[in-house]
């Protein structure tokens, strides 16, 4: 992680109290504010009851990822690029695209850490880990104190890594979800393929690109937790192209009761194939009710 704060800037929203850091420093403080302004409006489309509170986010003018780690804590750059010799950057509307589809891992994560006890323990081990990161981080390594707390942070670790195992099994079902929250959120369904296409890219990844259109119907995929579930989404499209609008929060509403569902499910022992988990949310994405 990027840890490193010469920039720092605490925003209260009605949505989340949201931590900025620019590690580089290389960020006007203009910057920041306007990305937090994008930030809350990403969080206000949420219409689930938990909202992402104490988020961490670390900003950088460009970078080739964006990622979000399973607790409180994003990192995005204001513009994406291809790769880090190669720098062309992704258009600005583009790259936030990659923001809406990070920040609703963290919608995501919150509200089943609230409605799964199973997935709560895990979440709350991941928190612990990022506490423990920042303060560290604070201490003299040769102090009393980070040797008090050196081992605590060890011990949090390796719990962590026995149970963040299961959650292996439910990495496709939040990237599908982040997926999903993105292409309502600018109702464009190829927006997420958009936003990871370049000039200069092999033909893999292309394809991996792609695979996150859902006006396309791809009956097969790879086992890759963006595309494993690519052939339902199709089918979301299929039902939700024509719906209102205004129907859209709670379409993200009711994508959300199916996911947690199934990830309920899974982490108590019930996993299915890959054949099976698309089959069951084409059903379940055939019964989307947008009012008409």
């Amino acid at each position: 992680m990027k840890w490193g704060i010469l920039f720092n800037l605490i925003i209260c929203s009605a949505y989340a109290s949201i931590d900025i850091k620019t590690p580089r420093g290389d960020l006007e403080s203009n910057e920041i504010i306007a990305a937090s302004k994008v930030i809350d409006k990403i969080l206000a489309f949420s219409p689930l009851s938990q909202k992402s509170s104490n988020l961490i986010i670390d900003i950088v003018a460009a970078d080739t990822e964006a990622y979000y780690a399973p607790s409180n804590y994003i990192f995005l750059p204001l513009r994406m690029r291809s790769y880090v010799d190669y720098y062309e950057l992704q258009d600005q509307k583009l790259t936030e695209a990659v923001w809406v589809h990070e920040m609703a891992h963290a919608i995501l994560n919150v509200n089943l850490a609230s409605d799964i006890d199973k997935f709560s323990t895990i979440f709350d081990f991941y928190k612990k880990r990022d506490w423990y990161i920042n303060e560290l981080d604070q201490l003299d390594r040769n102090s009393d104190d980070y040797k008090k707390l050196y081992p605590s942070f060890i011990e949090n670790n390796h719990r962590l890594a026995q149970e963040s195992v299961k959650l292996d099994l439910v990495i496709s079902y939040d990237e599908l979800f982040a997926d999903i929250y993105t292409v309502l959120y600018y109702n464009d369904f190829q927006i997420m393929e958009k936003a990871l296409t370049y000039q200069a890219m092999s033909a893999n990844e292309r394809q991996a690109a792609e695979h996150r259109d859902f006006t396309e119907n791809f009956t097969t995929a790879k086992r890759d937790d963006h595309t494993y579930l690519s052939p339902s989404k199709y089918h979301f499209w299929k039902r939700v192209k024509d719906c209102p609008l205004y129907t859209y929060n709670s379409l993200v509403s009711q994508t959300y009761t199916i996911i947690k569902k199934i990830i309920g499910n899974t982490l108590n022992g019930k996993v299915m194939d890959q054949q099976e988990a698309n089959q069951l949310l084409i059903e379940k994405f055939n019964q989307l009710d947008c009012g008409q």
